[in-house]
């Protein structure tokens, strides 16, 4: 599987600068990855990072609609970076729908 890591950096700019509100946005690379969750097995996949603003981050932590909005952002903009640049990790698209972890 392909997991999506949303964080937060200072040097990307905040929605309120720009004009129309979007969310400024990076995509990196995708790398491998294990997700270890006690009394289940080792999954191995890979993981690529979205990079916002931290007052992105802050504002999906208090509200449930905008992490969910913010986390369906992510899955397409990964799906479009991604597929562009022919990063996905074995060549595969992605699986339909996503799911969303609480903080």
């Amino acid at each position: 599987p392909l997991w999506i890591n949303i964080c937060s950096h200072p040097a990307v700019k905040p929605p309120s600068s720009t004009s129309d509100g979007s969310v400024p946005l990076a995509v990196g690379v995708p790398r491998g990855a294990v997700l270890s969750v006690a009394g289940a097995a080792e999954e191995r996949g890979s993981v690529c990072d979205v990079v916002v603003a931290t007052e992105v981050t802050a504002r999906a932590l208090r509200e449930e609609g905008f992490r969910e909005e913010l986390a369906a952002l992510a899955v397409d903009c990964v799906k479009e970076v991604l597929g562009q640049k022919q990063l996905l990790p074995g060549g595969h698209p992605l699986a339909p729908g996503f799911r969303s972890l609480p903080p």
